[in-house]
């Protein structure tokens, strides 16, 4: 049996691909289209929060408190946008470390009560006044919702 040039068996092998790929692309289109349903409505493409006097600009990295702006870290930023998805709904230590460090490093939950302890003392407007974000008692946090 002749060989076939290498030109010849690259082109045979591409075409495979390309009507493979062909097939699989309403497979596709249609599970990015269930996976968006899937989304909670209030983090598709979205990206400013308002919660309460809580201002949360995600393109932009930033937060308002009223008309004062606040300096937050990347990680308290992330930890901020995570609570202000769901405003009162109650997050784990280990759902946070999951959502906010990922799986691949390693933490541990301590250092979730650190950056809150952080991010708790950055989010009160005065000295008497309680923060936004607190603690459920052996649970886990959650962000205040003023208006409930």
């Amino acid at each position: 049996m002749p060989r076939r040039p290498l030109a010849c068996s690259l082109a045979l092998n591409m075409s495979r691909v390309r009507r493979t790929t062909g097939e699989n692309r309403s497979a596709r289109r249609t599970h990015k289209r269930h996976s968006k349903e899937r989304r909670p409505s209030s983090m598709r493409q979205q990206f400013k929060v308002i919660v309460g006097p809580l201002a949360i600009d995600r393109q932009r990295q930033s937060v308002r408190m009223g008309s004062r702006s606040i300096d937050l870290t990347p990680t308290e930023f992330a930890l901020l946008w995570t609570l202000a998805a769901r405003p009162g709904a109650v997050y784990r230590r280990q759902e946070l470390l999951q959502r906010v460090w990922g799986k691949g490093v390693y933490v541990t939950l301590r250092t979730v009560d650190v950056h809150m302890s952080k991010l708790r003392h950055k989010l009160r407007t005065s000295a008497n006044e309680r923060s936004l974000a607190e603690t459920v008692w052996g649970i886990g946090y959650r962000l205040r919702d003023p208006s409930s």
